[in-house]
């Protein structure tokens, strides 16, 4: 509903939810407020808040509040809970049990993403317990803070469960109610738009007629005059009738058993221009200490609770219960609950433009200064309220600087500040946080690292954290600047130094990130070697696994908690270096892998070893010890699974199940993914989350999954990455995308791509990607010339890394396919060299996993020994692939290697046996859902027939 101030968006919108209500529904409401952005999510949280308030007072015997708990408690860790809790407090009442919190972690990547995040998984199981319809109405949504605004976005346009909400929307026009229609248009969803304009003069003459129960033609004049007075606008025109009925203007007759009014009189009232001032002189009339009361909660915004009421009344002194409750009866407010509120944030703007504009400045501080005594004094006798911190803070942010009457209060500012910015920290608000500590540094005095240090050098440190949470790296960069200049020793610049590291990453410079990081860990004493040969990294692999087999799994598990600061954080700064070095030199990976696993044994356990593990184990697969690799992503599991291990864990399993897929059956492995990309998000690290959906759509096309069901899920992970802006990991699932168009027979639906996903395709593992999707294409269409050309720029781009992807396994297939396809039409031995290295390593990893590899191994035999001339083996071999692909349920594996057969028999000119094989695998190609490759494959039939 858009509109003007006084149109009457907020008044159809009251109605509306009176029908939910009275039809058994549930009506949430979110009111944005202005001068409220200090703590984005208040609105939306304050009405997830009432809703389980309601729930809880019905607690005994309610299953909607029994439903809620259990499906919450199933869904989310108790790290989860714990985060919800701090942003929907009445949540505890319904979970009943302990949330418990977590230790203080500096990988805080996109905490933005995690609180958005948890509020949509909140949201999803609200709407799955709940029996009864339920409609959330975003209130002024125009004043909504950009946190709101993504999560309505991922509500809306990611979220399927939330389908069963209906979303009410009122605002005014402007740039934030344009963009949301524009993108509901673009993901097609359902929704209407109703535009609330003035009343003309006759819509106002039916009005008048029917309020006052006569007929049209009597209240014409009346009707013209206020058209005239109000323009039109319905607030204003409301509340112009009810000034004229308490100024005796128009009142009923009791002889003429009618109401009546004089309408040269009211021509000749005084109205003013705009419904603005119009409330300002309606304020204007009240007694003296409404009108103060009444500039007090304005400036507070659109809403004031009991408590803070109370609060105030004691901070200031002065009594604001009765004169609101004056304000009430007057109908300026509403009270509801014990809340406070204005029947129209035009009433607001008019309480608060009574006070002098210079002074308004002065008046949020004094508020604020009040509020921060009552709240330290609480604080000193053991009270500690954390709504009373944020309102001072506000307000005295509000104030600023300028409002400062003596230096010590400069410090006492900035230290409430720095309160209030760890608490929006442990709500996972890192945006609100960020906001408080760029003010409390805003109050600091010149020379405040001299004599104010450790207040200083916390506040700077932690607005350094939040910014790099935030995305912010022009922030980020003078922030660290400063606490890289005053700091006094380097293990006080080593937090500030790991998020200038992140940023680096973040914005792709990851050779100029892997150069900080190591002269960082030089300075740290853990040096590492400039130059080292293959047979010394696999030297150093086999100590640090001679070492790791002193312990039992168990003992490895019940390792100490690291406790040394600098080794925590020497950890992170590692693992960041393994991430770079993946994309730039993967020849330096061991050495970094090994120092992690054993600064783990040296020092203990931290957030950063369950990921030492899961890439050493992949490490050992890469190094053909797949046994002893398994082991050790099973333990980097279960370390995440078993301990509070939260910001690592998405990354973890996805690390993990790389390997598993090498043992565990391909298809019963792959919704681990799925899991990944869930923790992930829960902890706010949205890169990983978009690689793990990434894996899964690769994994899952590898599986055999049906074609219609992947591209669903491609679909899905592509709006994801897209919302989320991680242009890498769309760049890979484009080229995932593409093929699948290809199989289905139908054009890429894909938008174009844009200037991040352009710079994106530059990078090298992307270009080496498409490589290999493209030479899997032009072999199942059979298309020899192209190839041969994609193969050799696939071997001119081929990479030696020390991480074991499942990924790889797919290509060695392919790859010694297609080798074996060039072998028969070029004779050249070196192609038929390379195939058969390819048979061995898919032999090896039969070995591990004969359900995921079997069939793989015997097409690939059967292809070699048609190569041979061995031809009585070949038909032994295909019927073993085509009977492992269809009994271990790979459709797509069954399908080509069918296709193959028929060609096989084809070549021996036995045309009725390779129509047999070739039809079966049309058959099959049908069932996976590739009608674009069944199409062409008839058109082969049909040719030999």
């Amino acid at each position: 509903i858009t509109g003007q101030a006084g149109s009457g968006k907020s008044y159809l919108s009251q109605r509306f939810g009176d029908y939910v209500t009275a039809s058994g529904g549930v009506f949430l409401s979110a009111k944005f407020d202005q001068l409220k952005q200090a703590r984005p999510l208040s609105a939306l949280a304050s009405a997830f808040n009432d809703y389980c308030a309601t729930l809880f007072r019905g607690n005994s015997g309610n299953e909607g509040a029994a439903a809620l708990a259990s499906e919450l408690r199933s869904r989310l860790r108790n790290d989860d809970v714990f985060y919800l809790t701090k942003i929907i407090p009445n949540l505890v009442y319904i979970l009943g049990g302990n949330c418990f919190g977590l230790e203080e972690c500096n990988d805080c990547v996109n905490a933005q993403q995690r609180l958005q995040f948890l509020m949509c998984q909140f949201v999803e199981v609200m709407t799955i317990s709940s029996s009864v319809s339920i409609a959330v109405h975003l209130d002024d949504l125009h004043n909504a803070d950009d946190a709101s605004i993504g999560v309505i976005n991922q509500l809306v346009f990611t979220s399927k469960s939330t389908q069963r909400i209906f979303f009410l929307a009122s605002s005014r026009e402007g740039a934030i109610m344009r963009k949301m229609l524009a993108n509901l248009d673009h993901f097609q969803v359902p929704h209407m738009q109703i535009k609330m304009d003035d009343l003309d003069e006759l819509a106002i003459n039916k009005t008048i007629s029917e309020l006052l129960h006569l007929p049209p033609r009597l209240v014409r004049p009346l009707s013209s005059i206020a058209h005239h007075k109000t323009r039109g606008n319905a607030l204003f025109f409301s509340r112009w009738m009810m000034s004229l009925c308490k100024e005796g203007l128009l009142q009923p007759s009791l002889s003429r058993r009618r109401w009546v009014w004089d309408d040269e009189e009211i021509r000749r009232t005084k109205v003013p221009d705009d419904v603005a001032m119009f409330f300002r002189n309606s304020i204007h009339k009240l007694p003296n200490d409404v009108q103060q009361a009444l500039s007090i909660m304005a400036c507070f915004g659109a809403s004031l609770d009991g408590e803070l009421t109370e609060s105030l009344e004691r901070a200031l002194p002065m009594q604001l219960f009765t004169p609101l409750n004056v304000a009430v009866s007057e109908g300026l407010l509403d009270k509801i609950n014990g809340q406070y509120r204005f029947c129209h944030d035009c009433i607001q703007e008019a309480a608060y433009d009574m006070i002098i504009p210079e002074e308004k400045c002065l008046h949020h501080f004094q508020h604020g200064l009040s509020l921060a005594t009552l709240y330290l004094a609480e604080m000193s006798q053991g009270e500690d309220s954390d709504a009373n911190l944020f309102a001072a803070v506000t307000q005295l942010n509000l104030g600023g600087p300028a409002a400062l009457q003596s230096r010590e209060e400069s410090s006492t500012v900035s230290t409430l500040n720095l309160s209030a910015g760890k608490k929006a920290m442990e709500m996972s608000d890192f945006k609100a946080a960020y906001s408080f500590f760029d003010n409390g540094i805003s109050f600091l005095q010149k020379k405040h690292w001299q004599q104010h240090y450790e207040l200083s050098f916390e506040l700077f440190c932690l607005a350094t954290k939040c910014a790099l949470a935030n995305g912010d790296f022009v922030s980020l960069k003078l922030l660290s600047e400063q606490v890289l200049k005053y700091a006094r020793v380097l293990e006080e610049k080593l937090p500030v130094l790991y998020y200038s590291i992140c940023a680096l990453t973040f914005t792709a410079q990851f050779a100029e990130a892997a150069e900080k990081i190591e002269a960082i860990l030089s300075q740290l004493g853990e040096t590492l070697p400039e130059q080292t040969s293959s047979s010394e990294m696999l030297s150093i692999v086999e100590e640090t696994l001679v070492r790791l087999e002193n312990y039992s799994v168990s003992e490895l598990k019940d390792l100490k908690r690291m406790d040394n600061s600098v080794k925590k954080i020497t950890m992170l700064f590692l693992a960041r270096l393994h991430h770079c070095l993946f994309l730039i030199n993967p020849a330096k990976q061991p050495i970094v892998t090994t120092k992690m696993v054993e600064l783990t044994l040296s020092h203990g356990m931290c957030e950063t070893s369950p990921l030492a593990f899961a890439l050493f184990g992949s490490m050992l697969g890469k190094l053909a010890n797949i046994e002893k690799g398994y082991q050790y992503t099973k333990l980097a599991k279960q370390l995440v699974d078993e301990n509070t291990f939260y910001e690592s864990s998405g990354v973890v399993i996805a690390s993990a199940t790389q390997l598993f897929c090498y043992v565990e059956p391909v298809q019963a492995v792959v919704p681990l993914f799925i899991e990944a990309c869930e923790r992930s998000m829960a902890a706010g690290d949205a890169a990983s989350a978009c690689l793990s959906m990434m894996y899964y759509c690769n994994e899952a096309y590898i599986s055999g999954l049906v074609l219609e069901k992947l591209e669903e899920k491609c679909s899905e992970a592509r709006e994801l990455m897209k919302q989320l802006g991680h242009f890498a990991a769309l760049s890979h699932l484009v080229i995932i995308e593409r093929h699948l168009q290809s199989l289905m027979g139908s054009s890429w639906g894909g938008d174009h791509h844009s200037p991040e996903e352009e710079i994106e395709e530059a990078n090298p593992h992307v270009i080496f990607y498409s490589l290999v999707y493209s030479l899997y294409n032009n072999f199942v269409f059979r298309k020899y010339c192209n190839t041969k050309s994609v193969l050799l720029q696939f071997l001119a781009h081929n990479r030696v890394d020390w991480t074991l992807m499942f990924g790889q396994s797919e290509c060695t297939y392919i790859f010694g396919l297609t080798l074996f396809w060039i072998f028969r039409e070029s004779k050249e031995q070196h192609w038929k060299d390379a195939a058969v290295k390819a048979k061995e390593a898919m032999h090896g990893w039969t070995k591990s996993s004969k359900w995921n590899f079997e069939h793989k191994f015997f097409l690939l035999d059967a292809e070699e020994n048609f190569c041979d001339g061995n031809f009585a083996q070949a038909k032994m071999l295909y019927e073993k692939a085509i009977k492992s692909a269809k009994g271990h349920r790979f459709v797509n594996g069954e399908a080509l290697a069918c296709e193959l057969a028929g060609y096989f028999y084809l070549e021996l000119g036995e045309k009725s046996t390779a129509k047999e094989y070739l039809v079966k695998a049309h058959e099959r190609y049908v069932m996976w859902g590739a009608l674009g490759k069944a199409a062409a494959l008839n058109q082969e039939i049909e040719r030999n027939s």
